[in-house]
């Protein structure tokens, strides 16, 4: 018979074993998570032991569930059943423990959110009385040569700059990948471009680079009104990905952050689509 138990920081070890064995075995083109890889995204994306459960049968793990909490949601990271134990409710009960928990201790907003080719991950959050909402999408442009003749307009700019200028604007409901706090976060791995007149800031970006490919990640981008702040802004994202050829990503962006005629039309291709689940906790 399967128990299932709330993790310790002490569990970390356990907690990467279940999710490389019950979850990402189901998607071999991710990479296995590491110790390592889990602290980072403590790190990043507030990713809480506390609210990590295993599920274990015979002293081996079936199931695992990775929730990351902040002040006003908890996101539903990884939630996955080893092959053999699938449709015999071990993820419901995941899922409904976390919910029962979080209905006492708060926040009651439950996030998941789904890659659209993933039907059945779909399926099931819907099965389970999530509501679908804002979607989110990754743009991929493959290394271009970088515009001629533009870098004297560019320069270096901090998440903290753009933050004193009141320039960051995720949008209402970003991905929690894209939110001010991951940036915050994630600041000192950050690095930004902008184009600055004397009046005020006309285009910038803010972007990482994914240590495992050498990709760069856009993570927040945005213009001032009207069309030149719009062409900057192109020469900004093509300056970046003409850094010896780097592939740029925009990953999990939405509409309210960009027009998306807008990234199509600097090159970037259209990768995939998620979109944003949500729930309240409930008590038992």
């Amino acid at each position: 018979m399967a128990a299932y138990r709330f993790c310790r920081t002490d569990d970390v070890p356990l907690l990467v074993e279940a999710y490389n064995s019950c979850y990402a075995v189901h998607f071999p083109h991710e990479p296995l998570l590491t110790v390592e890889r889990f602290k980072e995204a403590v790190h990043d994306l507030n990713l809480w032991c506390s609210n990590c459960m295993v599920a274990m049968e015979d002293n081996k793990p079936i199931g695992v569930l990775l929730a990351a909490k902040r002040d006003r949601g908890t996101l539903i990271y990884r939630l996955g059943i080893a092959s053999d134990y699938q449709r015999a409710g071990h993820g419901r009960h995941l899922l409904n423990s976390l919910s029962q928990k979080l209905a006492i201790l708060g926040p009651p907003t439950l996030i998941a959110e789904i890659p659209d080719p993933w039907k059945t991950g779909r399926d099931f959050f819907s099965a389970c009385g999530y509501t679908a909402g804002t979607t989110y999408t990754d743009f991929v442009l493959e290394g271009v040569p970088a515009p001629a003749g533009n870098r004297d307009l560019v320069t270096a700019v901090s998440l903290g700059d753009l933050r004193e200028s009141g320039e960051l604007n995720p949008g209402q409901e970003p991905s929690w990948w894209r939110s001010l706090k991951t940036l915050e976060n994630r600041q000192e791995r950050l690095l930004g471009l902008a184009v600055v007149s004397d009046l005020r800031i006309e285009a910038w970006l803010l972007y990482a680079t994914d240590p495992g490919d050498g990709s760069l990640e856009v993570l927040a981008l945005g213009r001032a009104p009207g069309e030149q702040p719009g062409a900057l802004l192109g020469i900004l994202v093509r300056q970046l990905a003409g850094q010896d050829g780097a592939r740029v990503i925009l990953p999990r962006i939405s509409p309210e952050e960009i027009d998306f005629q807008e990234v199509e039309s600097w090159g970037f291709q259209r990768a995939r689509d998620y979109t944003r689940y949500t729930a309240t906790a409930a008590k038992a």
